[in-house]
């Protein structure tokens, strides 16, 4: 299992400085401690875990909605986040398509590490692909 802890300065990637303080201050007023950290839930998943997981949402505290912006993207579990179209937030998503559970095994974070190196190694060869590929970095 993969863990992340972050500084809460990097919120304000995500969150403009009024929404910030508005999501400050709900939390200072439901005495949440100070070192607690936010975690942003998709729509879809707030809505899924209410319904299917009461006892588990029953021990978070809810911090509410209307923190900031968010748009949908092409991907499902990816939002777009306030008005800079390049900052997108991707989260947790437990939903089935057509019947299929939509995950990611492990394999296929590998074979997507050894695709990108592979790819790298092309553009570094190749002058004009180097110069008209842009390769997005999603390594954490």
């Amino acid at each position: 299992m993969h863990c992340l802890a972050s500084s809460r300065s990097l919120v304000p990637a995500v969150l403009d400085e009024d929404a910030f303080a508005a999501l400050a201050h709900r939390a200072a007023l439901l005495g949440i401690d100070p070192a607690a950290r936010w975690l942003p839930v998709h729509p879809w998943q707030w809505d899924y875990l209410q319904r299917e997981h009461p006892r588990l949402v029953m021990r978070c505290i809810d911090l509410g909605a209307g923190f900031g912006t968010a748009r949908p993207t092409a991907s499902l579990r990816t939002l777009g986040i306030g008005a800079d179209e390049r900052i997108h937030l991707k989260l947790s998503l437990s939903v089935q398509a057509l019947g299929a559970s939509r995950v990611m095994p492990p394999r296929y974070l590998h074979n997507a590490v050894l695709a990108e190196r592979c790819l790298r190694a092309l553009c570094a060869r190749d002058t004009w692909l180097g110069e008209h590929l842009e390769l997005c970095d999603e390594r954490a």
